[in-house]
């Protein structure tokens, strides 16, 4: 995806150093975005230890995300398909939690 559309632009470095949900925040990236999950972590349907497990070993957390139900998945491309058309931060949430995530951008790519 064409990232100069995204007004907020990450560096790895960046998602990186938010690890403490309750410092400055907890992000991961999904499929090149930058969601930050600190409001939704503790409201997760298998609890926020689960994702911070998943966080601590990478900040990529794609493969497990996109592995979820249909309707998760679903939701977050919606997401990610209104981020492309405004370039804007996105607030969504799954049906099964009232808690938000936050698409807050994109994960520069390397040169």
């Amino acid at each position: 995806m064409n990232q100069s559309n995204s007004k907020y632009v990450f560096s790895l470095e960046d998602v990186h150093n938010h690890d403490d949900p309750d410092g400055d925040g907890l992000w991961v990236i999904v499929d090149s975005y930058v969601l930050d999950l600190t409001a939704f972590l503790q409201k997760h349907p298998a609890g926020g230890k689960k994702i911070l497990q998943r966080r601590n070993k990478a900040i990529d957390i794609s493969s497990n995300f996109l592995d979820h139900f249909g309707h998760t998945v679903r939701t977050f491309k919606d997401a990610c398909r209104e981020h492309e058309k405004t370039g804007e931060r996105v607030t969504f949430r799954f049906k099964e939690v009232a808690e938000p995530v936050h698409l807050i951008g994109k994960v520069r790519s390397s040169p």
